[in-house]
Parts: C-alpha cells; sequence; structure tokens
C-alpha cells in the first residue's frame, strides 16, 4: 500500500503533526504552541479550543508543507498527554471547564482523605495506579461538584467527558463519536486492569455517572471520520493512545522487559510488563500500553512531574537568558558537575518512587562563588537522578531485569545528560536517529490500523540507532552521589 499516515501528537506545551512515509520517514513537520494558565498555586489549566484550533492548523499545515494531497492521506493516529481531560456540552460541545492538566494538584487534599478511608488498596488492585492528583477521577468530581450547574447536567446524561483524544475525535469528527481506548482509560483511576471496562465500585466512589464517559474500543481502531467542515477533508481517524505508550511502542519496546525513557516537561520511564495485568512494586504504576486486535500490552511507569520543565524554570527566571548563553552554559557543565550542588526539580511535588505531592523544589550547596553552569548542571543531574530513582523501584517486577533502555523526548538532544544518566543507572542507554517516539508511534499504530504496514516485523528495521551511551562512572562514585542525592530528597520533602 502507498500514501502517508498523520500522526497528531498533542502534548502539554504544544500540538504538532507529523506526515510519515511507508519507510517511517518524516515527510514534514507543523506545530502550534498550547497554553498553560496557573489560576491558583498547583492549579494547572488550558483552553479547549485552543488545543482543538492548534490540532486542525498543525494537520493542515502539515500536509501543505509535505506536498501530499489529501486522497494521498490514509488515516490519522492521535497521541495526546495522558490524564488531562475536557468536560463538555453534548448538545454544543462546548466546554463547561478549561482543560485539568495532568500537572494540577488542586485534590491533593481530596487524595488524602481517600487515603484515610481506606480506598486506596482498592484502587491500586484494580488500577495499578497511585491514589495521586495526577490521575484524572478526584478531578473530574472537582468539577462536578464545584462549576455550576455541573452535576445536574451530568446526571441528566447531558454532559462528556474525555481524554484529548477523545475530545480531538469528538471535534474532529464534529460530535459524531464520544470513544477513547484503554491506554487512555487505563490513567483515568476509574477502568479496572483485567478487564479493560469502567469500574462501577470507582464510578460509586468518586460520583461519576456512567453516562459521562466515553465507549473503551481498541487502541488500533476506526474511531470516527473526520468532517470536512472541521478538518477540510474526511479521513479515518485510525488509533489513538497516551503519548507515553505511544513512544513505547515506537521505541518498538513490544517485549517484557524493554523500556524506555521520554525526556520531556517530565520524565516518564516505561517498560513492558507482558501481556497480563502486572503488579507494580511499590512506588511503580501498572497501566495498559495498548489493545491491537486481541493483543493487548501492559507497562510498568515511573512518572516523573518535572524534567524538562525544570530547564524551562531556569529560562523564565533568567539563569538561562538566550540561546547563546545556553550554548555557552552547556559546554561549561563538564566543569561544573564537580561542585557539591543539587537541585531536586520537585515543582510540581515528587513522583515515582515517592509520591510525595507536597514535597518543595529545594537547591542546595550553594555559595557566593556558585555559577550559572553548575545550577543547569544539578538541574539536567537532577533530572538524572531521578530518572534512576524510578528505574531501581522498577526492576525487581521485571522478570530478568531490563533488556533495553532506549530514550526519546526533547531533553534526549542533551549528550551530557544521556551520558550522566548511563553512568548513574549503570547501563548503556540507546538514543534513536529520530528522538520523536510519541509521533513514531501514533503512526505506526494507526499505519497497522490502515494496512500501511502489514506486521509489526515491517517496521523493526526502520528503527535506527544514533548513539549507545556507555556506563563509565566508578561504583564508588556512584554510590556517593546516588547517597547524597538521597539527602538532598530527604531535604525537599521534610520542607513541604
Amino acid at each position: 500500500m502507498t500514501g502517508v499516515v498523520l500522526a497528531l501528537d498533542q502534548g502539554t506545551s504544544s500540538t504538532r503533526c507529523f506526515v510519515v512515509g511507508p519507510e517511517l520517514d518524516v515527510r514534514a513537520v507543523a506545530s502550534r504552541p498550547v497554553t498553560s494558565s496557573f489560576p491558583r498555586p498547583g492549579w494547572v489549566e488550558q483552553d479547549p479550543e485552543e488545543i482543538v484550533q492548534g490540532a486542525v492548523e498543525s494537520i493542515r499545515e502539515a500536509v501543505d508543507r509535505a506536498g501530499v494531497a489529501w486522497s494521498e492521506v490514509l488515516g490519522i493516529g492521535i497521541d495526546n498527554q495522558t490524564e488531562t481531560f475536557v468536560v463538555w456540552e453534548r448538545d454544543t460541545g462546548r466546554p463547561v471547564y478549561p482543560a485539568i492538566v495532568w500537572q494540577c494538584r488542586r485534590t491533593a487534599e481530596a487524595c488524602g482523605r481517600l487515603r484515610e478511608q481506606g480506598h486506596e488498596p482498592y484502587i491500586r488492585e484494580r488500577t495499578g495506579l497511585e491514589l495521586d492528583p495526577s490521575f484524572s477521577a478526584t478531578k473530574l468530581a472537582w468539577v462536578l461538584e464545584n462549576v455550576a450547574g455541573a452535576r445536574t447536567a451530568a446526571d441528566a446524561g447531558r454532559l462528556a467527558f474525555g481524554d484529548v483524544a477523545s475530545w480531538l475525535i469528538w471535534r474532529l469528527s464534529a460530535g459524531a463519536a464520544h470513544v477513547t481506548e484503554p491506554s487512555n482509560a487505563s490513567r483515568s483511576m476509574l477502568m479496572g486492569l483485567e478487564d479493560l471496562a469502567w469500574d462501577d465500585r470507582l464510578l460509586a466512589l468518586f460520583g461519576i455517572p456512567r453516562s459521562l464517559l466515553p465507549e473503551i474500543i481498541p487502541t488500533g481502531s476506526l474511531f470516527a471520520d473526520t468532517s470536512a467542515d472541521v478538518l477540510g477533508a474526511s479521513v479515518p481517524v485510525a488509533g489513538a493512545l497516551g503519548d507515553q505508550q505511544a513512544a513505547l511502542f515506537g521505541q518498538q519496546c513490544w517485549a517484557p522487559g524493554e523500556a524506555k525513557v521520554t525526556l520531556g516537561t517530565g520524565a516518564f520511564i516505561w517498560a513492558n510488563a507482558g501481556p497480563r495485568p502486572p503488579m507494580p512494586p511499590k512506588g511503580i504504576l501498572g497501566t495498559c500500553a495498548w489493545q491491537l486486535d486481541s493483543d493487548v500490552a501492559y507497562a510498568f511507569e515511573g512518572f516523573i512531574p518535572v524534567a524538562g520543565a525544570a530547564v524551562s524554570w531556569l529560562v523564565e527566571v533568567g539563569v538561562i537568558a538566550d540561546p547563546p548563553k545556553s550554548v555557552s552554559l552547556v559546554a561549561g557543565l563538564a566543569e561544573a558537575e564537580t561542585e557539591d550542588v543539587w537541585f531536586v526539580p520537585a515543582l510540581a511535588g515528587l513522583g515515582a518512587p515517592t509520591w510525595d505531592p507536597f514535597a518543595k523544589g529545594t537547591i542546595l550547596g550553594i555559595t557566593r562563588g556558585t555559577s550559572r553552569a553548575q545550577l543547569v548542571a544539578a538541574a539536567l543531574d537532577g533530572v538524572a537522578h531521578q530518572v534512576v530513582d524510578a528505574v531501581e523501584a522498577m526492576e525487581p517486577g521485571i522478570e530478568g531485569g531490563f533488556r533495553t533502555l532506549r530514550v526519546d523526548g526533547g531533553m534526549a538532544r542533551n549528550d551530557w545528560l544521556l551520558q550522566r544518566l548511563a553512568d548513574l543507572v549503570g547501563r548503556s542507554v540507546e538514543r534513536p536517529v529520530n528522538p520523536e517516539a510519541t509521533g513514531i508511534g501514533a503512526a505506526s499504530v494507526a499505519g497497522l490500523t490502515l494496512g500501511l504496514w502489514s506486521s509489526r516485523d515491517d517496521l523493526r528495521d526502520r528503527w535506527i540507532l544514533d548513539r549507545r551511551f556507555e556506563p563509565g562512572m566508578p561504583p564508588k562514585t556512584r554510590d556517593r552521589l546516588r547517597q547524597r542525592w538521597a539527602g538532598a530528597v530527604e531535604q525537599a520533602r521534610s520542607w513541604g
């Protein structure tokens, strides 16, 4: 089969569209920024209409840049920022409240109350998740209780809830389909991993009417056709999955023990856990990776709220002022790394394996002589240490341990960070030629659904290694740094 597929990569900070050919070659890319707002400390919101507009504009621009006709576009695969959600009116399609972003911590206290009431064991057993405000359920309950008229309208069946992929499918199809799939549904804290279905006990616990929820269908499905009135053409949406699940698929981690680290706004350590719902180790999440026909894959996740966001914060406060200075700062990192400056980037709490939403970002060891390069090195070092924390917690749950550790995302372009990660984790780290694994994963799922590729074997040779980073740090040095890091984390937690 000839033609191209579109990968709509809807992330926390941008919406991008990739035009992907039969060789997994990216013909063109277009993007639009996504604006986050912070109405209160710990709250993070986005405009659902901006997300839709950015999706439509990036799709149209990418197709135009690639110079392909719409008749050559076989379909669209969507990957999205998981846990972020929208609630909208079924009749009008109007959102009743801004999209609440996965980073939002507004229900941290509500999670604490549920934990005190003894609900955490059932949630953990049924969903594989921690009782944490990152996931949608407590914040969806907040919308129903705090937005005027929302509870009444939801109980009457007039509202719809959906992850961002579900919201985009609804809008791109002009309301023809209210659907989601298991990888996204598993992040709502409302779906059971065993049967991939909404759980009545959890719906009752959070006060969520079933009529509010989308239908769950397989990850590789013909979800709906886009409306020509909305997009300018009618093409099938042929795959959807969460962005990290897409990255796991795009990195071709298709066998148990194969793992990837996505270094983006946050850091996401995912390992294929096999075809049965896993019992995740303490502090690690169990989740659905994808459902392709009868093939269901599960995964372990170590989730870190702040990775690239720490670098963004350094830009916002002026430590990194502009691109030329950024280059000079990176050049100075090798010298700066010997300094005993520590940055725990808990700017939105700590994720796996600690799960402390009240921890605070902490910088330790600064003196009058501390340089900007040392602060940048400490921030990147903090990201690497958090990844290693998650890997060490996750590995006991993987029979035979990790088989591969691949990296992708914007921060994967930083050689210093990847070498530091290899040194601290004590194993090789592989970076592909194309680090945009989320878009490649979404395109791969859609192309398999549409028959552009007959099987995964058609895709295997199209993953190409760019560089392998080998560990070179002496074990004693590594152990000393890991102990110092553990002490810095305790400081961040005690301050919170």
